[in-house]
């Protein structure tokens, strides 16, 4: 029996959560860390997760400690990675002096879970939908890699969503288009498993 920690008890009531499948207590939390909580700037990236959960907003670093914080209360077993990324993927979402005075390589972290067996990557939390649609509207006519804005693509063809969550036993996957490129929204799949 999954026992919920104190700061989220009051707030997990009525969610139902704990009453699906573990594959879908992930897909719960995961779907609400990525779109209930608003691509954003907290205060700083050692927020606890019930700061992260009461400010509304996060990037990858503090959207990553409430995931990790709700997956653990639902009985998910979870770890953090961590490495450094050129701040140029920023760009756009941090502007003027702010982006400046940014050191030329910045923190970003994922999350792992235990899941089938295996550590399983879930990195696409990170921008919810509301901020990916517009950023998909105001670059729609870009061709070939974007990098800027909290958002990275490669060099590919496709141009449109497709599907949704990748399940185990299915092949679809939970894809979106950015600026005539496919990004995954989440890897919670077999084929991204890291080790």
């Amino acid at each position: 029996m999954t026992t919920i920690t104190r700061p989220f008890k009051p707030w997990f009531s009525g969610r139902g959560w704990l009453l699906l499948s573990e594959y879908e207590r992930i897909g719960a939390v995961y779907n609400f860390v990525r779109d209930d909580i608003a691509f954003g700037y907290n205060a700083s990236d050692d927020l606890p997760a019930s700061q992260v959960l009461a400010d509304g907003i996060g990037q990858c670093n503090t959207k990553g400690t409430l995931l990790m914080a709700l997956l653990r209360a639902v009985g998910v077993a979870c770890r953090f990675h961590g490495f450094t990324i050129d701040k140029a993927l920023q760009k756009g979402a941090i502007t003027g002096v702010a982006y400046q005075l940014a050191p030329r390589s910045i923190i970003h972290s994922w999350v792992e879970i235990w899941s089938t067996g295996q550590w399983i990557r879930l990195e696409g939390f990170i921008l919810d939908r509301r901020y990916l649609q517009a950023l998909q509207s105001r670059f729609a006519g870009h061709q070939g890699p974007f990098c800027g804005y909290g958002a990275a693509t490669p060099i590919c063809n496709v141009r449109r969503w497709i599907g949704s969550v990748k399940t185990p036993s299915s092949r679809k996957t939970a894809s979106t288009t950015i600026s005539g490129c496919l990004t995954p929204l989440t890897t919670f799949t077999r084929d991204m498993v890291s080790t």
